[in-house]
């Protein structure tokens, strides 16, 4: 059960993630919910979870990046 439970954990912040209208914000939420989804894919030794959620951070990571750096140049060019 207590296995069970992270999944659950993972999926409703996963599911509040995309209440946030700021993608920042919903990307980083989302983020969160993938590495506790990645934990639960290790404690249930499924490699595709593991997978996926692994490729889904690298994304959210790269995104979360290049919006951070977006804002920085427009602030510079201002």
């Amino acid at each position: 059960m207590f296995i069970e439970s992270i999944g659950i954990i993972a999926s409703i912040i996963f599911i509040v993630s995309f209440t946030y209208s700021d993608e920042t914000k919903m990307r980083s939420i989302n983020l969160i919910g993938g590495m506790i989804f990645l934990a639960y894919g290790v404690l249930i030794h499924s490699f595709s979870t593991v997978l996926l959620q692994t490729v889904m951070a690298g994304i959210h990571i790269y995104k979360i990046y290049k919006i951070k750096k977006g804002i920085q140049c427009k602030k510079n060019i201002a």
